[in-house]
């Protein structure tokens, strides 16, 4: 089969793009791929994974959208399968149907689009919503990320959805097995994404002043890219226990992961917790908010820990900081679900029931 995978943009380290890129590798043993996206930067976007994709950067700006979305829609007729990730690529492989009634479009969803958002209320929107609506039909099969988007899908669209989660390579995040050498002082909290105004990092750094003085040799390690840097920087006030960490590739994340005591979770909207599955593949416990689809991955005080505010949120990190025998049961019900439940295994057995293989 040839099958055609499209992205926006493939420009930075986020789960999606390396959800797709898992995707996409694993097709393309039995099929041909392409991957198209509008913008690619190859050195910074999971390099490892797309070395050996056949990506097609279109480089186009949003000026352009007309006409790419008729180019496009138009090369993509000789296709027999298009992967569509969130919106507007959903759009654009209805359109090429029009060129190609033939042609199968599968929409995985990480969320709802943001123009479903209560607070977004323009000509656009309403327009896009109701455009949306009229192509559903048009849509052979819709992928959520977890079952707490297969029901928002339910909700907005009055359609079924499949569900694939996110996975990670459980052979890869795996546990320091090497002599430890003398760490039993060693207190690391660590935090591993993109440092954005919704991520809340915010709560980390103020966990971190909260409990600082109870424990002397607390440590914070923020990784990802900075596009909130200077206003961390100032919130952290140069203590120099917050260590900032850019863009780190995924041997250093892993080692980080291996060192640290409790990985934290602090975004408020995200759709899923790619790296609290990492970390707690790395036998790691997690503290996390609690987010509508979080409880599919965390058994509040059995495989991780779920706060409902803030202020439980910093109690919890305080409680595996001071007792390392429950940071051992956890992790250790930890590992095993998620090498159950979000190992490439089982995303493999999930595409080959999905695209037939």
């Amino acid at each position: 089969m040839k099958i055609a995978v499209l992205h926006p943009q493939a420009k930075v380290m986020g789960w999606a793009v390396k959800m797709l890129f898992l995707i996409s590798t694993y097709l393309q043993d039995k099929n041909s791929v392409d991957f198209y996206t509008f913008s690619f930067d190859k050195a910074n976007c999971f390099p490892e994974l797309n070395k050996n994709l056949n990506i097609i950067n279109l480089n186009l700006k949003w000026f352009s959208k007309f006409f790419w979305i008729i180019s496009l829609s138009f090369s993509l007729r000789k296709y027999d399968i298009i992967l569509a990730w969130n919106s507007p690529m959903h759009f654009v492989a209805v359109l090429a149907k029009i060129f190609n009634p033939r042609l199968k479009i599968f929409w995985y969803l990480q969320n709802i689009p943001v123009y479903y958002l209560p607070q977004n209320k323009s000509i656009l929107v309403y327009f896009k919503r109701f455009v949306e609506r009229l192509i559903i039909g048009k849509i052979d099969k819709i992928i959520s990320n977890s079952n707490f988007i297969r029901n928002e899908v339910l909700k907005y669209f009055k359609a079924k959805s499949d569900v694939i989660y996110p996975v990670i390579d459980t052979e890869f995040f795996i546990r320091d097995r090497s002599p430890p050498g003398d760490r039993s002082q060693d207190q690391n909290l660590f935090i591993n994404w993109r440092l954005v105004k919704w991520k809340n990092v915010e709560l980390a750094i103020r966990s971190f002043f909260e409990l600082k003085d109870k424990y002397p040799n607390l440590k914070l390690y923020i990784s990802w890219n900075w596009e909130e840097k200077s206003k961390l920087q100032k919130l952290s006030q140069n203590n120099k226990d917050i260590i900032f960490l850019w863009e780190i590739n995924q041997e250093e994340v892993r080692t980080y992961y291996q060192m640290c005591n409790i990985s934290l979770f602090t975004s408020k909207i995200d759709s899923f917790g790619l790296t609290i599955i990492e970390a707690m593949s790395c036998e790691k416990p997690v503290v996390s908010l609690t987010l509508g689809w979080a409880t599919e991955i965390i058994e509040d005080w059995k495989t991780g820990f779920l706060a409902k505010d803030e202020t439980e949120f910093i109690k919890k990190v305080d409680n595996l900081l001071q007792n390392p025998e429950l940071r051992a049961t956890i992790w250790q019900n930890a590992r095993q679900f998620v090498v159950n439940n979000f190992s490439l295994k089982t995303l493999y057995n999930k595409l080959n029931e999905i695209f037939c293989i």
